[in-house]
């Protein structure tokens, strides 16, 4: 949902007009590329929700760390 809203409001925001960072939408579609992967290769497992957690954790990490590098 945050993809096509985003792509439906043009990058801002729905009540103030506020530009929203691409940052945000390019971390939404890796998650769900990633995530889509995951369950695709899967299937329906035990192992599969832990990766799918494990690879939300890695997905976090690395967005809390470049915007740290770039300073925003």
């Amino acid at each position: 949902m945050p993809i096509i809203s985003y792509l439906l409001l043009r990058g801002q925001c729905g009540f103030c007009r506020m530009k929203i960072p691409l940052r945000y939408f390019v971390i939404e579609v890796v998650t769900v590329v990633g995530s889509v992967f995951i369950a695709y290769c899967f299937r329906v497992t035990w192992i599969t929700p832990m990766l799918l957690v494990f690879y939300g954790l890695i997905v976090a990490n690395m967005s809390l760390a470049l915007s740290k590098k770039l300073g925003s």
